[in-house]
């Protein structure tokens, strides 16, 4: 576990054992996000991928695999910009 707390300065900050459990739930929601983030990523690869096999012998399910994606990817986007817009306003 990385400090993250500067323990050689002159008053170090007090810290108690709810201060180190917030902290490590913390570190876990976002390492789980990432992992949450990657997989959605890698099955958005893997339906660009199908939908440009498919395109030669079945052009209508191609175009809904890339429709997918491209909603999919529309909608992640808008829901990041709402979550960064939220997120500024109560900071």
């Amino acid at each position: 576990m990385t400090p993250f707390y500067d323990f050689t300065a002159h008053r170090p900050p007090m810290l108690n054992e709810r201060m180190l459990r917030e902290e490590g739930e913390r570190r876990k929601l976002r390492r789980q996000t990432l992992i949450l983030t990657l997989a959605a990523l890698a099955t958005q690869v893997l339906l660009v991928v199908l939908g440009i096999i498919l395109i030669p012998t079945q052009p209508m399910l191609a175009m809904v695999c890339l429709a997918y994606v491209c909603l999919s990817a529309a909608g992640g986007g808008l829901a990041a910009l709402i979550y960064q817009r939220e997120r500024r306003l109560a900071s």
